[in-house]
């Protein structure tokens, strides 16, 4: 699957840096290193197996028709009777055809990096009044299990958050599009990663982090280019291993390397927990689909953010208890260790049932790859871009859940869209 699914890419986009390559890599990629059996999980079921499987081909289906279909109007100055052929170009100048467009952008950036930074002073000052300067300094994770759940949904922990990930996502963008990296972009990893090493809570600084990598991944490489200029994965590579460094030391730091227990082939505790992280949901949601019962939450997982809305004005009748679990975790199932991430699948299942699985990745793989084509040929940094990031920031998260379960990732990704409006120099 994997072998095919690459070579399917290559010879339709003619790149792997496109939604199809890179959800191929993650998710095919990690299925294998699921089924090398490096850690003992329990069995997968065939059924649950078809499913992981077949649901990627929808999505490679979807993709095809997605980049075949005929795009029209005019895109970053792209004649319409240019969009439809390959673009015959031995290397690519990434320029940003409007200087107002970088100015509109810098100043969100610079928007972002200020109230970001200022949430996560006010989280520090609110911290240490309440707990004082020991348990902030407390090596045992206190914080992540008494703390955090009082302050989750806090106007500062929204201001840490929905700056830093929105910030970092367009500072992506602006990069891919030709921009320099400023050093000062640095400060907007700096709020979320502050927290998780307080608390250990990692998943914000991760897609932080992804929402900068994703742009740089697939802005400005057309189908038809035969040499892309390699200063994007230069910069690309650095925030990789600082994720993987991040990782692994806040893992380090919360102790659960330690408490790690388990039937591996891997001598390191650090490599099997790592492996286990990045391949125990396939194990998981065969788990949860051996005990689902049939019942559906019609959108509640998929959409958290509309449902929750929609329950405080008694539109929909869902236990807000469940639906706080959705927005920070699900219960733990053994795959034979505790576990509780299930992958995106789990939401979809969950939500639509076996339709769902099927249809939904068949319209993520269409929408994703026809947004890919569209910024190829795009000169302009636009709301188009920011789609696309959000698609393959999903693609990238997905073997976790999907990050359309998190409020504040919703927020953030609103919050980039409007900024091209708010920011442009006639407001």
């Amino acid at each position: 699957m994997l072998i095919f699914g690459l070579w399917i890419t290559w010879n339709i986009f003619r790149t792997l840096r496109c939604p199809l390559g890179i959800f191929t890599i993650v998710w095919n990629g990690l299925f294998l290193l699921h089924n090398l059996h490096l850690v003992e999980y329990t069995g997968i079921s065939p059924e649950s197996g078809l499913i992981i499987m077949g649901s990627y081909m929808v999505f490679l289906m979807g993709s095809i028709l997605g980049y075949s279909i005929k795009l029209k109007g005019e895109f970053g100055h792209i004649k319409e009777d240019e969009l439809n052929r390959p673009i015959p170009l031995k290397s690519l100048e990434f320029n940003v055809v409007n200087i107002d467009e970088v100015n509109t952008v810098n100043k969100a950036i610079r928007f972002s990096l200020f109230f970001s930074n200022l949430g996560i002073i006010l989280w520090l000052f609110q911290i240490v009044s309440r707990f004082g300067l020991k348990t902030l300094l407390n090596s045992s994770m206190y914080l992540n299990r008494v703390m955090i759940s009082e302050h989750s949904n806090s106007f500062i922990n929204y201001l840490i958050n929905v700056f830093s990930l929105g910030g970092s996502l367009l500072i992506g963008i602006l990069v891919a599009r030709g921009y320099g990296f400023k050093k000062s972009y640095i400060m907007i990893f700096l709020p979320t990663t502050t927290v998780a090493l307080f608390t250990g809570q990692r998943y914000m600084t991760i897609i932080c982090i992804l929402n900068f990598i994703a742009p740089l991944l697939v802005l400005g490489t057309g189908s038809g280019l035969e040499k892309v200029k390699s200063i994007k994965m230069k910069k690309m590579i650095v925030p990789v291993i600082i994720l993987v460094l991040f990782f692994v030391f806040v893992g380090n730091k919360r102790g659960s390397f330690e408490e790690f227990s388990v039937n591996t082939k891997l001598n390191n505790v650090v490599l099997s927990k790592t492996y286990t992280y990045l391949t125990g949901s396939f194990a998981a949601f065969s788990e949860q689909l051996r005990v689902w019962d049939g019942s559906l939450m019609l959108g509640a997982n998929t959409f958290l953010p509309l449902f929750k809305l929609t329950n405080s004005f008694g539109i929909t009748k869902y236990d807000d208890s469940m639906l706080t679990m959705i927005d920070t975790g699900r219960p733990f199932t053994n795959i034979p260790m505790p576990f509780n991430v299930y992958s995106y699948l789990w939401d979809i299942l969950f939500d639509w049932g076996y339709i769902g699985v099927f249809l939904l990745p068949l319209i993520l793989g269409l929408a994703s790859s026809y947004y890919w084509r569209i910024c190829s040929v795009s000169k302009i940094i636009s709301y188009r871009d920011i789609i696309l990031s959000f698609t393959i920031v999903f693609l990238m998260y997905s073997f976790v859940s999907s990050i359309t379960s998190f409020s504040t990732v919703w927020y953030a990704y609103i919050y980039a869209l409007l900024s091209l409006k708010l920011f442009k120099k006639k407001n």
